[in-house]
C-alpha cells in the first residue's frame, strides 16, 4: 500500500509541473503569430508564360476517324476554360463535351 501512496504523494507536483509546460508551449505559439505572415511563393517562369496565353475559355471540336470502336467515325463538341488555381502557382483546366461518342468531363490541373 504504501507505493500506491508514493504515486499520489507526486501527482500534484506532476500536474503543475504539465501545466506550467502547457503554459509555455502556449507562449511560444502566441509569439509566433505576432511575426510576419508567411508569403505564398511566386510562381515560376514557366508558370508566368504560360498565363500569358493559356487563360480563357474555348469552344472546340474533335473528330473521330473510322474504327472498330466507332465503325460511323464522329464527332463532339464542347467547351474548354483554362484559369489560375489558388496562388496563381497552378492552372486548373476544365473541360465537357458530348456527341457521337457520349459525355465527357475532365479536370487537368498543371503546377
Amino acid at each position: 500500500m504504501s507505493s500506491g501512496r508514493a504515486v499520489y504523494r507526486y501527482f500534484p507536483a506532476a500536474l503543475i509541473c504539465l501545466v506550467a509546460f502547457l503554459c509555455a508551449a502556449s507562449a511560444k505559439n502566441d509569439a509566433s503569430i505576432t511575426q510576419e505572415p508567411i508569403t505564398a511563393p511566386k510562381p515560376s517562369p514557366e508558370m508566368e508564360r504560360l498565363k500569358k496565353f493559356y487563360l480563357g475559355s474555348w469552344d472546340f471540336t474533335e473528330t473521330y476517324e473510322k474504327t472498330t470502336f466507332s465503325p460511323q467515325g464522329g464527332s463532339d463538341t464542347g467547351v474548354y476554360t483554362s484559369e489560375l488555381g489558388p496562388g496563381g502557382n497552378s492552372i486548373v483546366n476544365r473541360f465537357h463535351s458530348h456527341g457521337a461518342v457520349g459525355d465527357f468531363e475532365g479536370l487537368l490541373v498543371m503546377t
